[in-house]
């Protein structure tokens, strides 16, 4: 998607993060895992001083955090006529219909997150939440707004949508 402005959005249309950066970043945590499994196993003996026998521990925290979050966090919205649909690598996409979405508001926690309540396909009010921190995510909403008819906007959405 290039070059998109904030207002209008052709559909379909599938918006998603730089796959490369994801996937290297992948990557290079599992590269790290497996580092510092090696040390673990051949390297650190029973006089290896504390320090050295901590570090690895750490590294394969930070680096399965890492892989963790590339892998669950949001990687793609698809926009059709029809539907939206949130993508991950390592997760399920989650499709939610235009008419079934009732309301849609910002949230705040550790970070912005877009709330989405829905109706599932049997009839029960569902939320699915996702961050706010995505490429064109103005235009997105705007597509929203244009296409969930029904669904009910906070009062911050509101006042920056074209289309509502």
């Amino acid at each position: 998607m290039n070059n998109v402005p904030n207002d209008k959005m052709t559909l379909p249309q599938k918006i998603r993060f730089n796959v490369f950066a994801r996937y290297f970043t992948m990557f290079m945590a599992l590269l790290a895992i497996f580092y510092a499994g090696y040390v673990m196993f051949y390297r650190i003996t029973a006089d290896s001083s504390a320090l050295f026998k901590a570090i690895p521990i750490i590294i394969v925290f930070l680096a399965l955090d890492s892989f963790l979050r590339n892998g669950m966090n949001l990687n793609t919205i698809y926009l059709t006529e029809e539907f939206i649909e949130f993508g991950f690598l390592m997760k399920p996409k989650k499709r939610i219909a235009w008419g079934d979405i009732k309301k849609v508001e910002i949230t705040r926690s550790k970070r912005r997150m877009i709330r989405y309540i829905y109706t599932d396909n049997t009839g029960k009010d569902k939320i699915f939440t996702v961050t706010l921190s995505f490429p064109h995510m103005l235009a997105i909403l705007n597509t929203i707004a244009d296409k969930a008819v029904n669904a009910e906007f906070d009062e911050f959405l509101r006042s920056v949508l074209i289309t509502k």
